[in-house]
């Protein structure tokens, strides 16, 4: 099968400078270009709309409204990351309750596949979609949807589900389930789609400045859970390795994960991930996990060329956390 990546060319305004002066502007672009750049925006994981649980269903609405409340008030926001896990089973109904929640901010919402959302189905519940059912299960029609949507800001590279943009002078990739070409040996059927090679075409093409900042999102993590402590090995270590060794030599602000449903008060949201044994680069990288959003938790970035701010945020727009940490 041929992969194709494609160059996007289209341009749009993004939210912070929509309804600026031109004195504005010239000032945040004259910014952006010396190299002062700072970006701010808002990341949850883990809404996992379920077929019948309403109170998820309430829950996980909330946590999308207290997160569009704050842009409405805040328009230095840039947007919202979503890491994976939209739905419970990727049916039908449950992808139309997670397009609902955010259709008043559609286009702030960067949002990616978790191992959730690409569930595949039976053969009945193929037989759904071909009824136009709720129980239909269609990770395709979902990851098409994603693929297909217009947000914010224009996209700088693209292929199938993954997808680069720049805000400010930083680039954002979002790699979908987990950073790795080949899945898991205890999840053959859950794919990558070749996410790995898709962030090196990122770097080769658009980071042409090794100390530009890169900020990453996917739904695996770096959480004992992602890591197989409990059993489920979801990505290997050997995959963890190889992602290493293609960011080593770049400038990683921060990745930011889900697929764990921390509960707003925990405090093991930020996981520095140590450099491996044996391979170059930084002592390590910043992790967050920005999850769970099923539980009313989010977190606001705060980024510019020497620090990450780190505010977590739970049930009721309480302020749980904060991390100020250094950039390497």
């Amino acid at each position: 099968m041929t992969t194709k990546t494609f160059q996007i060319i289209s341009i749009r305004c993004p939210r912070k400078l929509r309804g600026l002066n031109i004195a504005a502007l010239l000032i945040i672009l004259l910014g952006s270009s010396l190299g002062f750049a700072e970006i701010r925006f808002l990341a949850t994981a883990d809404c996992q709309f379920e077929n019948g649980n309403q109170d998820r269903k309430q829950s996980s609405n909330e946590t999308f409204l207290r997160m569009f409340q704050r842009l409405d008030r805040d328009p230095g926001l840039h947007g919202v990351l979503v890491a994976g896990d939209l739905t419970q089973n990727s049916r039908k109904d449950e992808f139309e309750w997670y397009l609902s929640s955010i259709a008043s901010h559609r286009e702030d919402v960067f949002e990616g596949l978790g191992n959730h959302d690409v569930e595949r189905p039976s053969f009945g519940q193929r037989l759904a979609c071909g009824l136009g059912l709720g129980s239909c299960v269609y990770p395709d029609v979902i990851a098409q949807t994603l693929d297909e949507k217009t947000r914010n800001t224009s996209l700088n590279l693209k292929q199938k589900p993954h997808y680069s943009w720049l805000w400010s002078s930083v680039q954002l990739v979002h790699l979908n389930v987990f950073p790795a070409d080949e899945p898991a040996p205890q999840f053959p059927n859950i794919s990558p789609q070749r996410s790995l090679s898709f962030l090196k075409k990122v770097l080769q093409d658009q980071v042409h400045d090794k100390t530009q900042q890169i900020v990453l999102v996917h739904h695996y993590g770096f959480d004992p859970f992602s890591k197989g402590a409990y059993g489920e090995e979801w990505w290997t270590e050997s995959q963890r390795r190889a992602y290493w060794e293609v960011l080593a030599e770049y400038n990683v602000a921060a990745i930011i994960t889900g697929h764990v449903h921390l509960s707003p008060l925990s405090n093991n949201w930020y996981i520095p991930w140590q450099r491996p044994e044996g391979l170059g680069g930084p002592d390590r990288i910043h992790t967050f996990v920005a999850g769970g959003g099923l539980k009313g938790a989010y977190l606001e970035f705060s980024i510019d060329e020497q620090q990450v701010e780190v505010l977590r945020y739970g049930i009721g727009d309480q302020l749980i956390d904060q991390k100020k940490l250094d950039l390497f």
